[in-house]
């Protein structure tokens, strides 16, 4: 009997460096890059989600990068699909797919295969939606966050910022009374989760000192803002194809970029606004890098590789690693 096909997967926070090492690691097996991240699925969004430049592309073959536009709602369940479908098309050219990213839920999937998703009452689901609409609409996260909160303050506090969907389904299956009855999966559900489970997953969290992360995550939102993030948020608001109720507007660096172009009293030149701009981009992206690390101390499928990215001869041993 074969051994099951090897999978890696490689996560890590933000700016930590792990989609070069996951470049290097396709260069050397060799593997293709599928992206777990939650906002390169998005078409014309290049520069804030830190998409690969083309050059990188034609160093290794990418997936999972511009397959929605910025206005589609993309679920962990989409990616799970997309993920496996991609999965097996690089096995089917005898290459090791490396799949690389932060967005944690996506590789939770990836670490642990689907989890079993509780029934929806549509009823019950526009009750909830209703709800939950003028707080989205008007962007206050900590009012809709309460209304869940009321009914279930052990699971609002697991929830991450403006994730308006999973805050939905968290406040429809509290309205149920906690109604935790799986719903039936279909046919090709269950194929995946078949195949999945045929998978050797190998899962790797890459991770750096916290001071030394920091310096990289500010210099990359500074990279950004040179490259022309404020043009690229600006061609799409023309558009509307990127909006603040979008599901790529809420994302982090974006949603920082919409309030500081559609804020009220808006003057060109105001050094002040655009100070304040910086400053809650550069944070919020510490912040969620903070909360990459609690989050994945919490999952012991995943083992740890420190690295000092500051020092080559450290980046060398991780990727040796």
């Amino acid at each position: 009997m074969s051994p099951p096909p090897k999978v890696l997967v490689l996560a890590g926070p933000t700016a930590v460096g792990k989609s070069a090492l996951a470049l290097r690691l396709c260069e050397q097996l060799p593997g293709e890059l599928i992206s777990v991240d939650s906002v390169q699925v998005y078409r014309g969004l290049q520069i804030g989600s830190a998409k690969p430049s083309e050059e990188e592309r034609r160093r290794v073959r990418h997936h999972l990068l511009d397959i929605r536009d910025p206005d589609e709602e993309y679920t962990a369940g989409s990616f799970y699909r997309d993920a496996l479908h991609s999965v097996q098309d690089v096995l089917s050219r005898g290459k090791t797919p490396v799949l690389v990213g932060g967005t944690m839920m996506y590789t939770r999937w990836l670490a642990h295969g689907r989890p079993a998703a509780p029934k929806s009452d549509p009823e019950v689901a526009e009750r909830a939606r209703q709800r939950l609409e003028p707080f989205e609409t008007a962007g206050d996260w900590e009012a809709g966050l309460a209304t869940l909160a009321e009914l279930d303050a052990a699971r609002a506090g697991q929830l991450y910022p403006n994730d308006w969907y999973r805050l939905h389904r968290a406040l429809v299956v509290a309205m149920q009374g906690g109604e935790t009855q799986p719903e039936e999966a279909s046919a090709e559900e269950q194929e995946l989760d078949a195949f999945r489970a045929s998978l050797d997953v190998r899962a790797f969290f890459l991770c750096a000192p916290r001071m030394p992360l920091c310096e990289r995550i500010d210099a990359r939102c500074e990279q950004m803002l040179e490259g022309g993030l404020l043009e690229e948020v600006t061609e799409q608001l023309l558009q509307l194809r990127l909006l603040p109720s979008s599901p790529a507007g809420r994302s982090i660096g974006y949603r920082q970029a919409l309030e500081y172009l559609t804020r009220p009293g808006y003057a060109a030149g105001d050094a002040a606004a655009l100070l304040q701009f910086v400053e809650g981009f550069t944070s919020a992206s510490r912040r969620y890098a903070a909360q990459q690390v609690k989050w994945f101390r919490k999952e012991p499928s995943f083992a740890w590789l420190q690295a000092d990215w500051s020092r080559p001869a450290e980046a060398d041993a991780a990727a040796a690693a």
